[in-house]
């Protein structure tokens, strides 16, 4: 007589290499789980209405938060992610989802010099058009473009400066 050998029935980060899983925290949010009685290998049709996914979002802080204590605009220091099929999400307002092109990780610092780009991912380029270190309050001009268009054009001034520029000192980008 051959034995019918039981499958999983409940899938998590812990036992499905497939869902996304924070490196730094061990926080994982995707669970998949079969509400089936009779599923085996001789039973591998999973019944309407018996299938279910389920994540939710968890509050991470933004890295410069946590850093040097600065505060992103328009947050309290903290965005909410999540696991989506597999990938770490950002949840947006209105329950909407974003993908994340990039994330720096603690240490990472990046500093841009006139016509110096930086290429963040998927397509998107951050470029310091120009940088004036000799008015009042340090500025520069900088644009957003994605695959050769361009999205934004800013000036913005510098958060957390600890040195006064010179005029050839790149402005430091949190």
């Amino acid at each position: 007589m051959r034995r019918k050998a039981t499958l999983p029935k409940k899938w998590d980060a812990e036992n499905f290499p497939g869902f996304w899983r924070d490196t730094e925290t061990n926080v994982s949010t995707e669970k998949l789980s079969i509400d089936q009685s009779i599923l085996d290998n001789s039973n591998r049709v999973i019944e309407k209405h018996s299938l279910s996914y389920m994540t939710y979002s968890v509050p991470f802080m933004y890295q410069v938060y946590a850093n040097v204590n600065i505060t992103p605009w328009g947050t309290n220091g903290f965005y909410q992610a999540m696991g989506w099929f597999g990938e770490k999400h950002v949840r947006l307002q209105e329950n909407r989802l974003s993908r994340i092109i990039l994330e720096q990780n603690a240490s990472e610092v990046r500093s841009l010099t006139i016509g110096e780009s930086w290429g963040m991912g998927d397509g998107y380029m951050f470029i310091a058009n120009s940088i004036d270190a000799k008015a009042a309050t340090p500025q520069g001009w900088f644009s957003l473009i994605r695959n050769k268009t361009k999205l934004d054009d800013e000036v913005m001034l510098p958060a957390g400066r600890s040195h006064e520029p010179s005029a050839n000192s790149p402005v430091n980008l949190y």
